[in-house]
């Protein structure tokens, strides 16, 4: 009986011992997230860091951050990407540059094929690589999320509230029917299963097209709402949470450095884009045509200057056995936006603007920062592009093509 009773003492106090590791170790870890948060940032990234201002003295964010969601059903660990967006931040501007999933690229030691593949063949680096060349800018630091880290990260931040422009409806039944989608039209403050379902919804006349708008507005919708008071007083707990349910290559000191100093600006402006393209058809599979000027072109007016283009679906160009008609002759330079529509930010940030600038300056040289960063390579050359449909053509190698309005016009947002 004595030695069974110093026995169960021996037991508690082992229980206590272990209680009490376990608070120290969370307690530390917080207290490391929050002495982060709170301290200036000094992120040690080319990509992700703080350059001077014009005074030599004020500092602003900049980063070029690869944001990838993965078509990985729970439990399965490959998959392809099915969002591909760019989030290029400076100042209180936040760019983001969506790449659809079907964009023709070269894979390297796999020839031609759809730009979201590569995550299965070489890993969000090598996605990274891709996109890198697409755009003409230094993208090395990316954030992966599966679906089921997407459900719990929206869960953690309390849902989101999104206007849902149409009825959306689909059903698979391979997903089973935890992941169907029924949402109705209006405001809704979505959870993280209906937020996922809004993300995937592609039954729309320009398919993923469209559904890279609708994951824009995910993202702006959780810009600012991350700025709201009761967000921030949670984020050095939240921030540390968030980083359990993604697969990045950034670290947790450069993630909450980002956050604190993103904080601390008054305003924030986000603006968005797809990145224009036409469709066709090889060997009956449909594919995202870009041409590659045309795409450095439009991330280096998004990037450096916040203008975008409404004119996302462009023409096939001509075929190579044909010569340039005028239709395809012209260049974005051609046509200036002299009075763009205004387009609303998602915070109390800056008006946007109409164009004023001649894009020309698309050409000029970028002045020199007090800290390097990461220039947009501006391209050489563009093409002229035009409004096309969708291509429903099955014949082999054969790419269907459409006359119309020329090449895309740009909108400043400041």
């Amino acid at each position: 009986m004595i030695n069974l009773i110093m026995g169960i003492e021996r037991l508690k106090k082992l229980i206590i011992a272990l209680i009490a590791a376990s608070i120290v170790s969370v307690g530390a870890g917080f207290f490391l997230a929050a002495k982060t948060f709170f301290q200036p940032p000094n992120p040690p990234n080319e990509e992700i860091g703080a350059k001077a201002g014009n005074s030599g003295e004020n500092k602003s964010l900049y980063f070029n951050i690869l944001l990838l969601g993965s078509d990985a059903r729970p439990g399965e660990t490959g998959g392809n990407t099915d969002t591909i967006i760019v989030a290029h931040m400076e100042g209180n501007r936040l760019a983001l540059l969506s790449i659809p999933r079907d964009t023709l690229v070269t894979i390297p030691g796999h020839g031609k094929d759809k730009i979201n593949a590569a995550l299965s063949f070489g890993g969000p680096e090598l996605t990274a690589r891709i996109v890198s060349e697409l755009i003409g800018v230094p993208v090395s630091k990316y954030v992966l999320v599966r679906w089921t880290g997407f459900i719990n990260i929206i869960d953690l931040l309390g849902g989101v509230t999104i206007n849902i422009p149409r009825d959306m409806y689909y059903y698979d039944p391979t997903d089973g029917p935890e992941y169907k989608i029924g949402l109705s039209k209006g405001v809704h403050h979505l959870n993280g299963h209906q937020a996922l379902a809004f993300v995937r919804f592609r039954e729309e006349a320009l398919g993923d097209i469209d559904r890279t708008r609708q994951q824009q507005e995910l993202l702006k919708a959780l810009v600012q709402q991350a700025m709201q008071p009761a967000t921030l007083l949670k984020l050095p707990w939240l921030l540390p949470e968030i980083y359990k349910n993604v697969e990045t290559n950034i670290s947790l000191q450069e993630l909450l450095a980002i956050a604190k100093t993103m904080i601390d600006l008054k305003n924030i402006t986000v603006v968005s884009q797809t990145l224009p393209g036409y469709f066709l058809t090889i060997n009956g599979i449909s594919y995202w045509g870009v041409k590659p000027e045309l795409a450095r072109q439009v991330a280096h007016a998004l990037f450096e200057y916040g203008e975008t283009t409404k004119e996302i679906v462009l023409a096939a160009p001509a075929p190579a056995n044909q010569p340039l008609t005028p239709a395809y002759k012209g260049t974005l330079k051609t046509k200036v936006a002299q009075k763009a529509p205004a387009v609303t930010p998602v915070s109390t940030g800056e008006a946007n603007k109409p164009l004023k600038e001649n894009l020309s300056q698309l050409e000029a040289p970028i002045n020199k920062k007090a800290v390097s960063k990461p220039q947009v390579s501006p391209p050489q050359n563009s093409s002229s592009s035009t409004t096309s449909k969708p291509n429903n053509g099955n014949s082999p190698k054969q790419v269907e093509e459409d006359k119309g309005k020329a090449t895309p016009i740009l909108e400043k947002h400041n």
